[in-house]
């Protein structure tokens, strides 16, 4: 913005300039012929000519001459401006598309491909012995946490569907820490989502409207400026959440939710009269609650 002003006065002044420096030579021409009888300038009385001599070009005369080259000259120079920029626009607008759909394209690829290595991990988890197993459910949850960094909302929404799906959010016995995934601005509205494992979860600006979240752990998750109109929270756990700016929750829907005073709730809603002062024993697994509010946010949308 500093550029573009900077620019714009420094043309501004330019235009100024020229301007003065036209009206300057205006006056002088002016001045000059009627005063100083510059005969050239066409201004001035003119005396009859001897009879075979050839009368002196006045500016007049000069300006009468110049005038149609220099009228074809500066529209020949508008026209072309005027075809440059639409030529640049117009490549400047397929280059966008293309950039578009380029990153669509990288974004189904990294879907596809983490999907496949998710089935592929989970096949072989079912085979594995406990130490393996372990080292399984690690992997699994380094490549949904990378996956996620490239997604975008819709994306990330059939992620965490695949994974809920699965039973890997939905209880304890899941990935250890793949509740506490980024999912900023991904769209759940409508989603199903009871009894999902997310505690210390990133979900800043995700909508939730008409979510089903019953008895779903959220305990330190991050849902500032969430929209959660109509979101079900009958005996979710919001044990230190972060709600503040959060849209279209109610005070209802605090009072069917359980949590503690170190909620932070939205302006104009209260903490209820049943909520502890302290926050939720954490559990075991994935109900594991960090104290940070998520796992390798991203700022890709």
């Amino acid at each position: 913005m500093g550029r573009i002003s900077e620019r714009f006065r420094a043309r501004i002044t330019l235009g100024l300039f020229l301007v003065a420096g036209v009206g300057i030579g205006v006056v002088v021409v002016l001045v000059g012929g009627y005063y100083g009888e510059w005969g050239w300038t066409g201004f001035a009385r003119r005396e009859a000519e001897p009879e075979g001599t050839m009368a002196m070009k006045t500016l007049w005369d000069w300006q009468e001459l110049l005038l149609v080259p220099l009228a074809l000259a500066l529209a020949g120079w508008w026209l072309n401006r005027v075809q440059t920029e639409r030529e640049t626009r117009a490549q400047r607008h397929v280059k966008e598309r293309d950039d578009r759909m380029q990153a669509e394209r990288a974004r189904t690829e990294v879907l596809e491909a983490y999907l496949d290595d998710m089935t592929q991990i989970l096949l072989h988890e079912g085979t594995a012995t406990a130490h393996a197993g372990t080292v399984v459910k690690a992997v699994a949850e380094a490549r949904t946490a990378a996956a996620l960094l490239g997604l975008d909302a819709t994306r990330k929404r059939r992620v965490a569907k695949f994974l809920y799906e699965l039973g890997l959010i939905k209880s304890q016995g899941g990935l250890d820490g793949v509740g506490r995934l980024d999912l900023w601005c991904a769209d759940f509205d409508g989603a199903d989502l009871e009894e999902a494992q997310l505690p210390g979860a990133f979900l800043q600006h995700i909508f939730l409207r008409g979510a089903d979240l019953r008895c779903a752990d959220l305990r330190c998750a991050d849902l500032r400026c969430a929209r959660m109109d109509r979101t079900a929270l009958v005996d979710a756990d919001l044990s230190g959440a972060d709600l503040r700016g959060a849209r279209g929750l109610t005070q209802e829907q605090i009072q069917e939710a359980e949590g503690t005073r170190k909620t932070l709730l939205p302006d104009g809603l209260r903490h209820p009269a049943s909520w502890g002062a302290e926050a939720a024993a954490p559990g075991t697994g994935s109900a594991n609650a960090p104290q940070t509010s998520a796992l390798l946010r991203s700022e890709d949308l």
